[in-house]
């Protein structure tokens, strides 16, 4: 099940193997989504709303606010987990009349890759240290997208 995070006593920069540096007072301040299972966390990703979408890490953090969601951090602790919480993240955000689009802010590495191509993203632009990849935002996810659940 997609939740929405908001617990203040969570420090997610430990865990964190893509961007440990940014710092939990800063990502509380955008979302941070989880998918759960039988109460426990499988996946995590960090959402910033952005007004553009930024290229590095460094430009992220002074991003002005705006519409397009930008993830820039997902991490799993079971296998699929991750795949289950970026489909669920996308048709919940698909459903939001603000939200501009759905990109990210990826390493370039070929698991980076293969896990967004793998979940319906496309290539939106190659930068000097990141990889933008960007969901589809004009069609609706259904729960058989979300191979073997139906909680969305």
């Amino acid at each position: 099940m997609l939740i929405n995070i908001t617990n203040t006593d969570l420090d997610l920069s430990t865990e964190d193997p893509v961007r440990p540096a940014i710092l939990m007072s800063w990502r509380q301040q955008q979302e941070i989504w989880a998918w759960i299972v039988d109460g426990q966390r499988q996946a995590t990703v960090c959402v910033a709303w952005c007004d553009s979408v930024p290229d590095n890490e460094e430009v992220l953090l002074i991003t002005p606010r705006g519409y397009k969601a930008v993830a820039y951090s997902i991490w799993s602790h079971s296998p699929g987990a991750g795949s289950k919480l970026i489909r669920a993240l996308q048709a919940k955000l698909q459903a939001d009349p603000m939200c501009e689009g759905i990109f990210t802010l990826s390493p370039p590495t070929e698991i980076a890759r293969n896990f967004h191509i793998a979940n319906g993203a496309r290539v939106y632009r190659l930068n000097a240290t990141t990889v933008n990849y960007q969901y589809a935002h004009d069609t609706v996810v259904t729960e058989q997208t979300i191979v073997g659940k139906t909680e969305i």
